[in-house]
């Protein structure tokens, strides 16, 4: 589904591993999988909020990066889920 291993380490929380994925081998936190779901919106939907902190303090990320039209922003996800501190987070750096 063009899923990154930065995809799969946010599913799964690792926050070690995003850490090590965005500062050290510098993927690509822009990626959206065929399937619309990037990086800020799994972490984002799922409430992993020191990964969403890991991925908004990114200089290279495009916050309002748009998944599919269901999904819509990491912002979107996070509401639909009722992770509100995820959207407190969110709203922080806007």
């Amino acid at each position: 589904h063009g899923w990154t291993c930065l995809h799969a380490a946010c599913q799964y929380g690792n926050v070690q591993l995003v850490q090590f994925l965005i500062s050290t081998m510098k993927c690509n936190p822009n990626l959206i999988s065929k399937d619309g779901w990037g990086p800020l919106h799994i972490a984002s939907h799922l409430g992993f909020y020191e990964i969403v902190d890991i991925l908004l303090k990114d200089k290279r990320l495009k916050a309002s990066l748009i998944g599919d039209e269901e999904r819509g922003t990491g912002l979107h996800c996070a509401v639909k889920a009722g992770q509100f501190k995820v959207v407190q987070q969110h709203l922080l750096i806007w």
